[in-house]
């Protein structure tokens, strides 16, 4: 599999799965998607910033959360923002969403921001934070413009927080 690289100041992770789209009215086709995984951790403004891009499945999505956990300047209770636009299909069932949810307690303990470009997005995205409330999480806030995630986290409008300078390492899937 392909390994990830620095792009714009963000370390990614690259995932190939398996994805169904439907197919006109006659069933279904398969056919194999990447989910993209980008982030950045900015230490200073105790914030973690996710671009998820093409197929998000549970796996993935759990390896990617792994992954990011380990990097040293991470931190549970560093606030969390999810830019989701780049998403062309959430492949998750209900108790795979129930899962995460009860993962993301734990593994975001500070305010967790989802930013959506389609009603698919925003109702997976609301199912998670009824199981993320009911877990005993903290504050999450679903929105459909990056600007309102940004002030609502106490970030800079602009978002140029997001082009600083990556160490260069990026993740590897094998």
């Amino acid at each position: 599999m392909g390994r990830g690289v620095a792009i714009s100041g963000l370390k990614s992770c690259n995932f190939v799965t398996l994805g169904r789209l439907e197919a006109g009215g006659d069933g279904a086709s398969y056919g194999v998607f990447p989910m993209t995984v980008e982030f950045h951790i900015d230490v200073e403004r105790r914030v973690v910033f996710l671009r998820e891009c093409g197929v998000v499945t549970f796996a993935g999505s759990r390896e990617a959360r792994r992954r990011i956990a380990q990097e040293p300047e991470f931190g549970a209770d560093f606030n969390q923002l999810v830019d989701c636009r780049g998403v062309a299909l959430m492949d998750l069932t209900a108790a795979e969403i129930r899962e995460l949810a009860a993962r993301s307690v734990t593994e975001c303990r500070g305010r967790l921001a989802v930013v959506v470009a389609t009603s698919e997005h925003y109702g997976v995205s609301r199912m998670l934070a009824a199981h993320r409330d009911f877990a005993g999480g903290t504050e999450m806030l679903i929105v459909w413009q990056l600007a309102e995630a940004l002030d609502w986290l106490g970030l800079p409008p602009d978002g140029g927080f997001l082009g600083a300078k990556s160490d260069g390492k990026a993740l590897a899937i094998a």
